[in-house]
């Protein structure tokens, strides 16, 4: 079932920082989101798109004072490689619950690419 809370999707515009280097590469995850959805709890989220699927790990950084921010890490990169994705691109998230593997969140992804037109 689709959450269609007021916490249930955001929005990123790619930036380098999300598409540089394999290793380091990260999209944090807005901070509403990821506790709307018990995040400081979960190490993985399932990205799917296109009528594929791909786990990604979520990493968890400290912070000054409240809940640690989480990123999608580990996994990020091949997402990203598989659906041609650049900077300027724009990945539109929205929750749509429990994963088969129980503490994976399953997350729908849509994308506009920078010229406007949306991967099908």
């Amino acid at each position: 079932g689709i959450d269609d809370g007021p916490a249930s999707l955001f929005t990123v515009m790619l930036r380098e920082c999300n598409l540089g280097v394999r290793q380091k590469q990260y999209l944090n995850v807005p901070v509403e989101f990821q506790n709307a959805h018990g995040y400081a709890e979960r190490s993985k989220v399932e990205l799917r798109m296109r009528g594929k699927s791909w786990f990604v790990n979520l990493k968890h950084s400290p912070r000054s004072r409240g809940r640690p921010r989480a990123s999608l890490r580990y996994g990020w990169h091949q997402f990203c490689v598989d659906n041609g994705l650049g900077v300027g691109d724009t990945c539109f998230f929205r929750a749509l619950g429990e994963g088969s593997a129980g503490e994976v969140h399953l997350l729908k992804v849509e994308v506009r690419k920078r010229d406007g037109s949306f991967l099908v």
